[in-house]
């Protein structure tokens, strides 16, 4: 039997009232973060600085990325360095709580800040004595067979204790393989490893 035309917008009417209903909460949880994040952008510029090596960065080399060879992986089985973190120079330590915030160009607290835990994660910026600076990119380690690349997400985290305003520590870390096969055109990404930055920040000594 086919459905009325009463019966037919009052359908219409409720699936429209749940896609407003959706919407509108999609944007108050996005606008309620941009709130939360908002006193921390205004610093943004002390955050993102570059500040010097302090005396505890005994390697030279410490804003290189120490990728060493991995094991095969991806689509293709390119050696890459294995996942997880790679040292390079020391870990460093956390004073106070620690702000996150990407260096990309486009410079702002990075949303890592909402996966801390509270004794990390400041609310306000007088909280502040430790800066999470990380420097994202992606590295093509292969492609598939429509010749799309198959992508890594790769971290370089500099630990800046802001008092002495001096890097105190560096960390490289690296995402998850792409998937070997997609069903999707374009590109594909593995994972950016959001947990292993955590877990990092989270076994820092405090001082």
């Amino acid at each position: 039997m086919a459905m009325s035309r009463g019966n037919q917008l009052i359908t219409l009417a409720v699936v429209g009232g749940i896609a407003v209903i959706i919407g509108a909460g999609v944007g108050i949880y996005f606008w309620d973060r941009y709130n939360k994040v908002a006193p921390f952008n205004k610093r943004i510029n002390e955050y993102t600085q570059a500040f010097a090596a302090g005396p505890e960065q005994k390697d030279p080399n410490m804003n290189q990325p120490p990728f060493g060879p991995g094991g095969p992986f991806g689509p293709g089985g390119r050696n890459q360095p294995a996942p997880g973190g790679v040292p390079g120079g020391d870990r460093g330590y956390i004073v106070g709580k620690v702000i996150p915030v990407s260096m990309k160009d486009k410079k702002e607290v990075d949303w890592i800040y909402f996966d801390l835990p509270d004794d990390l994660r400041p609310k306000k910026p007088e909280e502040v004595g430790t800066v999470a600076q990380l420097s994202w990119h992606e590295e093509m380690i292969d492609k598939y067979s429509d010749d799309a690349g198959a992508y890594v997400h790769f971290c370089q985290i500099n630990i800046v204790d802001l008092g002495k305003k001096q890097v105190v520590g560096t960390w490289t870390v690296r995402g998850t393989d792409p998937p070997m096969e997609k069903s999707h055109s374009g590109a594909a990404y593995g994972s950016k490893p959001t947990k292993e930055i955590v877990d990092y920040l989270k076994s820092l000594p405090r001082q």
